[in-house]
């Protein structure tokens, strides 16, 4: 085995030493001594779990002799072999020593370092995943309550609505945090949160799961407790949490803070408006059932199969009367209640800094490399003009040119065949003066997979554009292909004005929408 992992190396290391030699024009006839060193964890940051072992290999061509030097918690404490593999049994950082003599002026680094070159190596030592579980109940003010038994049976009482924090305490630095609260809302979820809230509307006993794992260098730890929460009736009001919009379907839910009694549903005593560019649409109710899955929510169904869109005024009112909760609370009135398709700002649940709050200058926003014109701009973070909060971006694109930059933090996810509205907040100081009858300057958004490079401008800042005020830009466009890691670019184009172009953008948004055809 040990002769096979030296042939390994020998063969990285004749391609590592051609493709040096190309780079930096040495021919290794003439220069014969080179430190080149490997271990087996480098191309996964030198990250191990305790009790893992590493390979560290000197394949250094003209060296005379080597000492490694390795510390306590190492199986090894030195060794002159050329390939060494010890086992690290203590967590944190490990730092290992090689003391090479090579037999004549070495290259390290691409310059000559001398005959005795003296390397450091750091490896991390994770330890083992293990996990522990608390939980605690939340008051109205959101702030931590009575804390829970967390043992199979418990079967912690709570009043139904009750929302429960639940806190993972991990060793070993768990990457991927995944978790099933039976009956709860949610229900399932897959994040990197230690800590994560589940809300309990439905009576009944539910077991509780968890997950926490990493992939590289692999460990996990798994959680399970049978019968832990036990959800009893409240004396506390029930609310409506939510009138919510199917962006998808077109559907129109009610979503309440405890499960509701279908015995006690009477269409008659609700009602919904739907707008649409100042016009009415007929909106009468048809039917309402309780969701088969979540019996907190309810499905309204208007007649004549009509649906909502994400262009919609819509509103829901309720007069009190027979709607009552499984534990026998009686629902309040509530009027005009506004629709929420729970469209959110991809951007910002990507972790992008959509509205420049967090951004510090252009090393956040970076020039992406194109070739001119879109390489002459000027980019700052400015609280000159806001939008919203207090900052925005600042940016002058220069005469006869323009700009191409990206976001480097946070990526976002989009969907096939879905619909998007881009949109972004402006507020141009000067225009400058390009001639009518030449392309205007515009600003335009792109994704950077599967993008859509036909996608138009957003906005054009043609001679009759508003200047001096905020003004909404946005288009629509439609994805070609599933993504989890889109990114974003903006590209400013001024090539036919012969002014810089001067204008602040805040309030970035890329949303799902579904518009009334």
């Amino acid at each position: 085995m040990k002769r096979f992992v030296k042939l390994i190396f020998f063969l990285m290391i004749a391609i590592t030493v051609i493709l040096s030699c190309e780079k930096n024009d040495i021919n290794t006839d003439d220069v014969p001594s080179q430190r080149v060193i490997y271990t087996s964890t480098q191309t996964t940051g030198n990250i191990i779990r305790v009790n893992a072992s590493v390979t560290f290999g000197d394949v250094s061509p003209g060296v005379v002799s080597r000492l490694w030097t390795f510390p306590e918690g190492s199986s090894v404490n030195e060794s002159a072999e050329d390939v060494v593999t010890p086992i690290f049994t203590e967590v944190g950082e490990q730092t290992i020593n090689l003391q090479q003599v090579f037999k004549e002026n070495a290259f390290a680094n691409g310059a000559l370092r001398g005959t005795e070159i003296d390397t450091t190596i750091t490896i991390t030592v994770l330890d083992s995943i293990r996990t522990t579980l608390k939980a605690n109940i939340l008051d109205s003010d959101g702030n931590l309550g009575n804390e829970l038994t967390i043992e199979k049976d418990a079967k912690n009482q709570i009043p139904a609505g009750s929302v429960v924090r639940y806190t993972i305490e991990a060793t070993g630095q768990p990457q991927r945090i995944e978790w099933t609260a039976e009956g709860g809302s949610p229900e399932a979820q897959t994040g990197q949160a230690l800590e994560f809230d589940v809300t309990y509307r439905r009576l009944g006993t539910y077991d509780l799961s968890t997950n926490s794992s990493t992939q590289n260098p692999f460990d996990e730890d798994d959680l399970a407790y049978e019968n832990l929460i036990e959800v009893i009736p409240s004396t506390e009001p029930v609310v409506l949490e939510q009138v919510k919009g199917g962006i998808d379907d077109g559907s129109l839910s009610l979503v309440f803070s405890r499960e509701m009694d279908p015995a006690t549903i009477q269409t008659d005593q609700f009602s919904v408006s739907i707008m649409h560019d100042g016009a009415m649409i007929p909106s009468a109710i048809d039917n309402i059932t309780v969701d088969p899955n979540e019996g907190n929510i309810l499905n309204i169904s208007l007649v004549g199969g009509e649906l909502v869109y994400t262009d919609d005024v819509v509103t829901v009112s309720y007069t009190a009367g027979t709607l009552t909760t499984t534990d026998f609370v009686a629902a309040t009135s509530f009027s005009d209640q506004p629709i929420d398709f729970g469209n959110v700002n991809l951007y910002e649940a990507g972790g992008m800094d959509s509205g420049f709050e967090t951004s510090v200058d252009d090393s956040n926003w970076p020039f992406l490399g194109w070739d001119s014109p879109f390489n002459s701009y000027t980019f700052s973070i400015s609280n000159a003009q806001a939008h919203s909060g207090n900052q925005s971006a600042l940016i002058e694109m220069d005469p006869n040119k323009g700009m191409i930059i990206g976001h480097s933090d946070g990526t976002f996810a989009v969907q096939a065949g879905k619909t998007y509205e881009v949109g972004v907040w402006v507020f141009v100081e000067s225009l400058g003066s390009t001639p009518p009858t030449n392309l205007q300057p515009d600003i335009r958004f792109y994704w950077s997979e599967n993008t859509d490079w036909g996608v138009g401008p957003n906005p054009e800042f043609n001679s009759s554009f508003p200047v001096n005020q905020w003004v909404f830009s946005s288009i629509t466009v439609t994805i070609s292909a599933d993504s989890d890691a889109q990114n974003l670019w903006i590209r400013g184009f001024n090539e036919f004005n012969p002014e810089p172009m001067r204008f602040f953008m805040d309030d970035i948004s890329f949303r799902q929408i579904n518009r009334r055809p």
